[in-house]
């Protein structure tokens, strides 16, 4: 029984470690069910300082501080809906920054960023665009 219970502890670490992110949310549930770090930093072939990286960005960022950022950002089309969002969600309430309507639109599970929502708001003259000066 013992070697079958290894075998499927084994099958289930192969998936997972085979996804970052998946990775990263069996280390945060570790985590929280009271294992040492030090213990199981073993299991993932990585280092105890990783593993309290990867807490800390969950502790700070839910589960988007999982996600891998040097992938660039999702690739959203904004349709019409999308920027009509965003457009009432600016007038609604008049000085709001980009960061503040994407923490709106997250409640309605539209995920943008910033720059995006930026562009929107210039494209209906909203904002001003910003002029860099180069010396």
């Amino acid at each position: 029984m013992q070697k079958n219970q290894n075998t499927k502890n084994d099958a289930y670490m192969q998936r997972i470690l085979k996804d970052k992110i998946l990775t990263r949310l069996e280390i945060v549930r570790r985590y929280y069910a009271n294992e040492k770090p030090a213990d199981f930093a073993k299991d993932f072939g990585l280092t105890p300082r990783y593993i309290y990286y990867v807490i800390e960005a969950f502790e700070n960022h839910g589960w988007r501080g999982l996600v891998d950022k040097r992938g660039g950002a999702y690739n959203v089309k904004i349709t019409d809906d999308i920027e009509r969002e965003i457009v009432e969600a600016f007038l609604e309430k008049k000085p709001l920054k980009a960061k503040d309507i994407a923490l709106i639109l997250e409640k309605k599970n539209i995920i943008l960023s910033k720059k995006s929502i930026d562009r929107v708001l210039e494209r209906h003259f909203l904002k001003k665009k910003r002029n860099i000066k180069h010396n």
